[in-house]
């Protein structure tokens, strides 16, 4: 057989393998099209845990074709959750689809803009705030504009928190405001955007500013974004004396920020004075475990266990050192106080890590209460492990629509992670 017949039948081999190939592919993929249609038609017949065993039971969930369905099926059942019957269902399902580049619901984010529950409008800024996306901080620019002074300063404290780079040019108009609290909350949010091309902008404002509560807000952000310009950590320590519980207690988790030794001898002092706020107390003892420091949780576990007082230590719980605190989140977790206990679960989901999966799913055999539950599945999908998923995917067919909507939310987080390569 001469080399050109043998070169022609090596091709009609490669070309039958490829042709065999390609239809394989296509077969699959009329198949995957298929699946993910019949699942839409259960989801839209309200028939989810239908949906889900359908997914399960046809699609591999250790692999990213069984993500992408997954991911198919989430969205499905957030999109059904825009007709659920409580207003703040429906704005959840909104928002957390923005952040997924989705805005089918625009109708109920902008239905809870302007509905008169101040907390419903709260609840979609909030929900707007996280999202990357940038429509939606031009949505919240409006709300900014527009509103109140109340909706003002909710759409700058939730922009503050999320750290979003696209905020930028509406947090730095908030540092102009004529309200203190609007000015503070625009001050904080440019140190969490870790910019250093803010710290000229605000070395200028500092120069020009008297209110001390402002100046403090400034320190704590040059601090935070690395300037250690002299007197940043004396102006922090003058809020900390003030007389007003809330401003020292704030100054006292600034100073846990700041990163300065210098600071741990007057937090300790803080928290051994019995005759201090108790606020103050505990801020000062969460600031020490930035440092190290153990001194402190005697007097966070006491009160963590005390109904009358454990209460003010619930807003405090994002501001530990996790790998010191582990423990108190989560006994905090078990707590009767529904806040601490909501408030313990939100911080393992935002701190934790993989270790602490175990811990949210043996807490979802100890809990009959929705909004526990529904928290829980927040907060494995901000944990967004392989891990993660068998328990989101039993409380997607939950029949309670908080519950569904939130494991649906931690669904599309953890794919999204999974199929982006980020998972850790």
């Amino acid at each position: 057989m001469g080399r050109i017949v043998k070169s022609r039948i090596g091709l009609l081999i490669v070309g039958a393998a490829l042709t065999v190939a390609l239809v394989a592919l296509a077969t699959r993929s009329v198949v995957r099209w298929r699946n993910l249609r019949a699942v839409d038609r259960m989801v839209a017949a309200h028939q989810i845990p239908r949906a889900v065993d359908f997914v399960t039971s046809h699609f591999r969930l250790d692999r990213p074709d069984g993500w992408r369905a997954l991911r198919h099926l989430s969205i499905a059942v957030l999109r059904q959750g825009l007709d659920d019957r409580d207003p703040y269902d429906r704005c959840y399902a909104a928002t957390s689809l923005v952040d997924y580049g989705d805005w089918t619901g625009r109708r109920v984010i902008d239905a809870s803009s302007n509905a008169k529950d101040l907390f419903q409008q709260k609840a979609v800024v909030e929900g707007l705030a996280e999202a990357r996306d940038a429509r939606a901080v031009e949505l919240l620019r409006k709300f900014y504009t527009t509103g109140d002074r109340r909706l003002k300063s909710w759409t700058i404290e939730a922009l503050a928190e999320n750290g979003n780079h696209r905020a930028l040019p509406l947090l730095l108009e908030a540092t102009t405001s004529s309200n203190q609290g609007i000015k503070i909350w625009g001050i904080w949010g440019l140190g969490r955007l870790h910019d250093r091309r803010v710290v000229s902008y605000l070395r200028a404002l500092q120069v020009k500013e008297t209110d001390p509560l402002i100046l403090a807000a400034i320190a704590h952000t040059l601090l935070a974004l690395g300037d250690r310009t002299i007197g940043s950590i004396e102006l922090i320590e003058a809020v900390f004396y003030d007389p007003n519980p809330d401003r020292a207690s704030d100054a006292a988790l600034e100073l846990g920020d700041a990163a300065d030794s210098l600071a741990v001898p007057q937090l300790k002092a803080a928290l051994m004075n019995t005759e201090l706020d108790l606020t103050i107390r505990l801020a000062a003892a969460v600031a020490l475990t930035h440092y190290g420091n153990r001194d402190g949780l005697r007097l966070l576990q006491t009160v963590a266990a005390d109904p009358y007082t454990n209460g003010e230590l619930a807003p405090l719980l994002l501001n530990l050192n996790f790998n010191i605190s582990r423990s108190l989140l989560i006994s905090a977790m078990s707590s009767h106080n529904v806040v601490l206990q909501l408030a313990a679960t939100e911080a393992i989901g935002r701190l934790g890590g993989r270790t602490e999966i175990g811990i949210l799913t043996a807490a979802l055999d100890k809990t009959s209460e929705s909004f526990m539950t529904a928290q829980i599945a927040w907060s494995l999908g901000r944990l967004a492990r392989p891990e993660c998923i068998p328990p989101l995917v039993a409380l997607l067919k939950s029949s309670n629509p908080t519950v569904r909507n939130s494991a649906a939310d931690g669904l599309v987080r953890t794919t999204n992670r999974l199929l982006t390569g980020s998972n850790q």
